[in-house]
């Protein structure tokens, strides 16, 4: 019997999932970096 399931678009959805993850690892990452230096500035003032 055999699978409904295709593991090569299975695969490449996986893959997509992981960049997308890591584009938004990224972000935060960015958006974190981005507030500590706008904290830093605003107690300069």
């Amino acid at each position: 019997e055999a699978s409904n399931v295709n593991a090569v678009d299975e695969m490449t959805s996986v893959l997509a999932l992981s960049k997308q993850f890591e584009l938004h690892i990224k972000m935060m990452n960015t958006a974190k970096e981005d507030d500590q230096a706008m904290t830093r500035v605003l107690a300069m003032s």
